[in-house]
């Protein structure tokens, strides 16, 4: 055999194993939702700036997160996105809602509320989107971590922090409402 056949093979033997077990430990984390129409929190989060030029100003609230929140409405006035600005202008919180939802304080006849770039149905990690079932949603992230009922309502909690999933940057929080067994609100969260 040549040295590079015998080096090839050697390499193999010493990294494969390596590789196969760190899948294994990847394969058996829970999935995350880090993602709602292309705004992403967590390490790789995007920042203000980011939201401004894919959605436009939006509706701004001052009051929110660290440095404001903003909300956004497609053109249909299906659904609404609501980005929460953190430390240095990192997005740590996005929310989608069925229908025009936004503050008492903020007017949603403004036009601003409006982006023609927003999707009547956005992306959102893990292909889930509203109207779907609590079981669609266990289904594709596992059960879990809280589930609680009232009435016509259900909302399911997934939780986790950057001790326990690398690939969250400090405490995670994945919240679903549900009415009438469909999903209506989607609030994903990666902050202090």
């Amino acid at each position: 055999m040549t040295r590079l056949r015998l080096l090839t093979i050697f390499l193999l033997v010493l990294f494969v194993p390596v590789a196969v077990a760190a899948n294994k430990e990847v394969s058996g984390r829970r999935p995350l939702v880090q993602s709602i129409a292309g705004i992403r929190i967590g390490l790789n989060a995007s920042y203000d700036w980011d939201v401004t030029k894919i959605f436009g100003e939006g509706l701004f609230a001052e009051d929110e997160g660290h440095g404001g929140g903003r909300y956004f409405t497609d053109k249909n006035r299906r659904v609404t996105l609501h980005v929460e600005i953190g430390v240095d202008r990192i997005i740590d919180t996005i929310e989608l809602t069925k229908g025009p939802v936004v503050p008492k304080k903020l007017n949603s006849s403004d036009p601003k509320f409006v982006s023609i770039h927003l999707a009547s149905s956005p992306t959102v990690d893990k292909n889930l989107s509203l109207g779907m079932s609590p079981d669609t949603v266990i289904g594709r992230l596992g059960k879990p971590d809280k589930d609680t009922k009232n009435g016509n309502e259900r909302t399911l909690i997934y939780e986790t922090d950057y001790e326990k999933d690398s690939r969250v940057s400090l405490v995670y929080e994945a919240e679903f409402k549900f009415e009438d067994g469909q999903l209506v609100k989607i609030r994903i969260y990666d902050g202090e």
